[in-house]
């Protein structure tokens, strides 16, 4: 299991009025994600939501400085394909089932060089850690099914 933490975490972005002047998106956030937990973020629009999640993610811009420290299980090795989220707006594919959903994400996801067999692997890891075993075979389903 994954332990996550963040310590003292803060984004600054160039302001647009000057080079000399940064506009502070976070300030000092400390926190943890415990492992085998679903942990909600929400706030008002604009609150840094969005921001947030990117930096634990390892995908702010080009331009957005962090600093602190995003640890994994206690090390500060942080790779984006260690951690992901699901936006507000994901969209998936309601025609297709729990498992070949996990199926299309981990393609798109896990190294070119993993074999076939090496990526259902994970999958079928992954549907027994989150307990999805007796809903793997069902569709996703959307607004048209």
């Amino acid at each position: 299991m994954v332990m996550m933490m963040w310590e003292d975490v803060t984004v600054e972005r160039p302001s647009s009025f000057g080079a000399q002047r940064k506009k502070l998106l976070l300030s000092g956030i400390t926190g943890f994600a415990e492992p085998a937990r679903v942990m909600a973020v929400m706030g008002p629009s604009g609150c840094g939501k969005t921001t947030f999640l990117d930096s634990l993610t390892g995908k702010l811009a080009p331009n957005v400085v962090m600093t602190g420290n995003i640890l994994i299980n206690g090390k500060k090795n942080l790779n984006s394909r260690d951690v992901s989220y699901v936006a507000q707006e994901e969209l998936f594919l309601g025609t297709l089932t729990v498992k070949e959903t996990l199926t299309f994400s981990a393609n798109m996801r896990l190294p070119s060089k993993m074999t076939k067999e090496e990526i259902n692997k994970v999958v079928e890891e992954t549907i027994m850690e989150m307990g999805l075993e007796d809903c793997a075979d069902t569709r996703i389903g959307n607004w048209h099914w």
